[in-house]
């Protein structure tokens, strides 16, 4: 063994040894996908039963509406101001952002029937930003999160098979879309 760990009598093991850290780091995504996804029938039974029925459909989606154009405009002017801090990277960035966000609207638009299916957005950005805290690259990050978004969808149809009679495609490309 040359170079500098064998000056100093560390052997390349030790080198290469992950700080202790890191474990932490590679444990919080996991155990993020675990509380969301596992949990999932009994807080929709919950969210059903104790909030949307006896507020009724209508105002809980209003209410949902509401909290989304709040979020986005909030998101809009972070960009903004991202963009004039960092000039034209920033305006690269917010133009796939932008391309983001209208697939977004898009799939709101034809895919979810119920307001509250918009949770999978962030749920799986959450899970993204995470899983960059332990992984390298976007390209293994976005796949990995939009993987395990069709993990969650797979668990709940096999899983529960009497409220959930089938794959969610719709659900998946929310979660990929969320994993972007």
């Amino acid at each position: 063994m040359t170079g500098p760990a064998a000056e100093s009598g560390e052997s390349e093991a030790v080198r290469h040894r992950l700080p202790v850290g890191s474990y932490a780091r590679r444990l919080v995504p996991l155990l993020y996908f675990l509380v969301v996804s596992l949990p999932h029938h009994p807080v929709s039974s919950f969210y059903e039963k104790e909030i949307l029925i006896p507020a009724g459909f209508y105002s809980v989606n209003h209410a949902l509406d509401i909290i989304t154009i709040v979020v986005l405009a909030g998101v809009l002017t972070l960009a903004i101001r991202v963009a004039r801090v960092h000039g034209r990277v920033a305006l690269e960035h917010l133009a796939l952002w932008l391309a983001l966000v209208v697939l977004m609207f898009l799939a709101d638009r034809y895919l979810i029937v119920n307001n509250v299916e918009r949770i999978h957005f962030p749920q799986y950005a959450i899970l993204a930003i995470l899983l960059g805290l332990s992984l390298r690259g976007e390209v293994l990050i976005f796949f990995v999160a939009s993987f395990a978004g069709f993990v969650d969808e797979f668990l709940q149809f096999v899983t529960n098979p009497v409220v959930t009679n089938y794959l969610d495609f719709n659900d998946i490309v929310l979660n990929i879309l969320g994993a972007a």
